[in-house]
């Protein structure tokens, strides 16, 4: 393959990934969930205010933060698209699209131009890793960044030796966005080193000074407060109290499914090791070889670090399926070339098949609380039976942060509209300043607090600690209308009180 023909399939290959994530997600319709929310208010925060943030998202570790880069990531997006939501899922979007061309580029003069364009094509109509642009999801990244990892292992093991050290970018880059999933990579990387100095490939000092950054994070996220010994010993050593081999093991195996035949299991397993097996007896390419060894390393350390603690999410692994997918279409590369190409276009048809049906359903009308699209029309129905004068919004959630429609009554309703709410919070006179970074620079302009109130009600709870306000609320305030807007029901309030300044002496928070 010459190099026009190359460079036109490569900007194909591009068109078409852009396109299809494109299509999808028009009309708003990705999710906008309180973790999106939360990175909106703190990107808020960095372009309207030029705040510094040092913090990145909490992790599910109370009191452990990643480091802040991802906010600033994604805050390129969100600056480009005037505050939309949609930024981030630009930026995920570019960043895949960027890792394609790079593993396509890489993998084009390793093993060839033609093998390197299929496993391109394939990989964007892979659902596991096509998802993760979808919508701006802060471990998301570590896909990027594992397979960005991998490929510098592999001139490392081909005894390129600063490659090890230019894999520190990744992981470092990696605690950005997934706490879990850097420790992974981090301990894969370790060990990788380890190996290679049993080997003599790296000298221990070279081994010892390429961990040392990793130490002094450590104490600098101690330091800096990235670490709350209080609430973390709370909740987060419980993570670390049993074992979990009873979730991680059929996730794990899926995941072999899900890089061959993912609408059968047993099939899609069966066929994985077969064709490894069959790998063993046929490996050949140097490349290939050591990118698959490197992928199974990581796979197994990821199955051996979430099965002795509790806190597994798929999320946290979401850079597995994309590596044990290209690693099986190496495995086929290596075969005799009739039993590979046919079981290559094989796992096409099904791949491709699986892909369209969940593009399909994901394209449909949904009914979920976290599409933006819902959300907006949730915002549009207040506003319209608002009666033009000032009231007040709460959102009933078990999250019990509402940091969504703290960011979208801000960005989507006070442009469209001219005017804020008098309070928008998770419960009346909620204390916005505990979670909510500057909210007080956001409350402007409104119309003064009328005797009008909403319930945005998403579930049956607003978090534990703070399930029965509503029950009272129901006490001081005439139900005067409802609608419901997918599965959520919004709820028009008028209050008692003759006096609206009376509000927080009968609620019992005027402090």
């Amino acid at each position: 393959m010459n190099n026009k023909i190359f460079i036109f399939l490569l900007s194909i290959l591009l068109i078409v990934g852009f396109i299809s994530r494109l299509l999808i997600i028009r009309n708003n319709n990705f999710y906008f969930t309180v973790d999106q929310g939360r990175d909106a208010v703190y990107v808020r925060e960095i372009l309207e205010r030029k705040q510094i943030i040092l913090k990145g998202p909490e992790t599910s570790v109370r009191g452990v933060f990643a480091l802040p880069l991802w906010y600033y990531f994604i805050g390129i997006g969100y600056l480009i698209f005037g505050g939309h939501p949609f930024g981030a899922s630009f930026m995920l979007t570019i960043l895949n699209l960027a890792t394609s061309v790079l593993l396509v580029i890489w993998i084009s003069r390793e093993i060839g131009r033609i093998k390197a364009i299929l496993i391109g094509f394939g990989l964007q109509f892979f659902w596991w890793f096509f998802y993760t642009s979808l919508w701006g999801f802060n471990p998301f990244p570590l896909i990027s960044l594992a397979i960005v990892l991998i490929l510098f292992l592999t001139r490392f093991l081909a005894k390129k030796i600063k490659y090890y050290f230019y894999a520190l970018i990744p992981i470092l880059l990696a605690f950005n966005a997934n706490i879990a999933g850097a420790m992974v990579l981090l301990i894969f990387y370790i060990l990788i080193g380890l190996l290679a100095w049993h080997k003599k490939l790296i000298t221990l000092i070279s081994f010892v000074v390429s961990i040392v950054p990793f130490f002094v994070l450590g104490i600098l996220a101690i330091i800096g407060g990235f670490v709350s010994k209080g609430q973390a010993t709370g909740t987060g050593l419980g993570i670390f109290s049993g074992t979990n081999f009873g979730v991680t093991i059929p996730n794990f195996i899926e995941m072999l499914s899900q890089a061959t035949i993912p609408q059968n299991l047993i099939i899609g397993v069966f066929i994985f090791f077969i064709v490894f097996l069959l790998y063993l007896r046929n490996k050949k390419q140097e490349f290939s070889n050591r990118f698959i060894v490197l992928t199974l390393v990581l796979y197994i350390s990821s199955f051996v670090f979430f099965s002795f603690s509790r806190g597994w999410r798929d999320w946290q692994t979401v850079y597995l399926p994309p590596l044990l997918f290209v690693s099986y279409i190496l495995m086929l590369f290596s075969l005799p070339k009739r039993i590979g190409i046919s079981l290559l276009a094989f796992t096409f048809v099904f791949q491709l098949a699986f892909f369209v049906q969940k593009y399909k359903s994901y394209q449909g009308t949904s009914k979920d609380p976290s599409i933006l699209s819902n959300q907006q029309k949730i915002i549009d129905w207040i506003y319209s039976h608002g009666e033009d004068q000032g009231f007040s919004v709460y959102t009933y959630t078990n999250t019990f942060y509402d940091y969504p429609y703290q960011y979208l009554f801000w960005w989507y309703a006070r442009p469209k509209y001219s005017y804020l709410p008098c309070e928008y919070s998770n419960f009346p006179l909620s204390h916005k300043e505990l979670y909510v970074p500057g909210y007080q620079y956001y409350l402007k302009p409104d119309r003064g607090c009328g005797r009008l109130r909403f319930i945005i009600i998403e579930s049956d709870t607003n978090g534990e600690a703070n399930k029965d306000w509503i029950d009272k609320f129901k006490n001081y305030n005439d139900l005067i209308d409802k609608q419901d807007v997918g599965k959520v029901k919004i709820e028009k309030y008028y209050t008692k009180k003759e006096s609206p300044n009376d509000y927080c002496l009968w609620w019992g928070r005027c402090d």
